[in-house]
């Protein structure tokens, strides 16, 4: 069948079928969007759970640089 011709002419039935298939095709999209919604939201939290991780990662090392510095000026001083 020809769609784009202007004497097509289509029954109820054959109406309905072509909705019937645009809904399903709709269902469809948007149960993908629904499932990538959850993953963006997980990806989120991950992120955030990762920027809390590298402050304390950060503050850990900062912490210890300035020990370790501290330790060094006194084996300088020793040695002298």
């Amino acid at each position: 069948m020809d769609y784009n011709s202007n004497e097509d002419h289509f029954t109820a039935s054959q109406v309905m079928t072509m909705f019937e298939s645009l809904r399903n095709d709709i269902s469809v999209i948007a149960e993908g969007q629904i499932s990538m919604k959850e993953d963006i939201n997980i990806l989120k939290s991950d992120v955030g759970q990762l920027k809390f991780d590298m402050t304390i990662v950060k503050d850990f090392i900062r912490i210890e640089f300035s020990a370790l510095k501290s330790r060094v000026s006194i084996l300088e001083k020793k040695v002298g």
